[in-house]
């Protein structure tokens, strides 16, 4: 029977691009590491940022790294080492990530190497997109909700992330992009609706549904946690970063592909 799941099952989190920049380290302490990097399967452009925390409770400007040794190696195959462009951007062009390979960042910074290895997850691809007008459901007004609709797996755990582009512009704020898992719907016809935006007639909507490594989700999970219920009392903890030696951020591994509606 098709499950119909009317409420995100994972969390709207803040999911940076390579381009934009992010305070982490929300505790009022020494700075660390944060690295950012998202590896797509097939070829890609890779791009790692690398910046120094800042105290939750000061505004400063963003200390970005600009002499660090990143490599990026398919185990047991070829390391690549890759080049600084500005404002703590590093970039491989036309990168080939393979299905069921594992991964490892190195980031080399004063001599210290932090470290995260990830396995290239399999893709789940989405059946259909679908646009319905608002019929109250989801609060007044006009305009359409985008559901999304593909077949889980039972015998896999599987974590999500949904990328929107909105007539040729990738959504990536806070409130418009999420992750999820298959807790509550592990098995046959899943669909979820994209109602973290509504969209408009001529909407021309392109969804890149990608499987996500457990790691960098629960890190991704636990950062939105952290930042995402209002002004804390205390200093708040850092997220489940999955690099060595204390490095924060994330290096997630991502495999799928894109679908397109055209509200009408």
């Amino acid at each position: 029977m098709m499950k119909s799941v009317l409420m995100i099952l994972g969390v709207l989190l803040v999911l940076v691009s390579c381009e934009k920049v992010i305070e982490i380290d929300l505790n009022n302490a020494n700075p660390q590491i944060v690295v950012e990097s998202e590896l797509f399967k097939g070829e890609n452009k890779f791009k790692v940022k690398l910046s120094y925390t800042s105290s939750f409770f000061k505004e400063e400007e963003q200390a970005f790294i600009s002499d660090a040794t990143v490599t990026l190696t398919e185990v047991g195959g070829e390391s690549t080492n890759i080049n600084y462009l500005d404002s703590g951007l590093y970039v491989l062009d036309n990168y080939i990530a393979r299905d069921n390979k594992d991964y490892t960042l190195d980031v080399v910074v004063d001599g210290v190497t932090y470290s995260s290895t990830a396995t290239m997850p399999a893709a789940v691809m989405l059946d259909s997109l679908v646009s319905r007008p608002l019929d109250g459901t989801f609060g007044p007004g006009d305009g359409f909700i985008v559901f999304m609709y593909w077949q889980d797996d039972p015998d896999v755990n599987n974590y999500y992330r949904a990328i929107v582009t909105l007539n040729g512009e990738e959504l990536r704020s806070r409130e418009d992009v999420y992750i999820l898992d298959d807790n509550f719907t592990n098995g046959g016809s899943i669909e979820i609706p994209l109602f973290t935006q509504i969209f408009e007639q001529g909407d021309t909507v392109d969804v890149n549904f990608v499987s996500i490594d457990p790691k960098a989700y629960d890190y991704l999970l636990t950062l939105n946690t952290i930042i995402g219920n209002g002004q804390p009392s205390a200093a708040p903890a850092n997220p489940n970063s999955n690099f060595s030696n204390n490095a924060l951020g994330y290096f997630a591994l991502y495999n799928g592909g894109v679908e397109r509606v055209i509200i009408e």
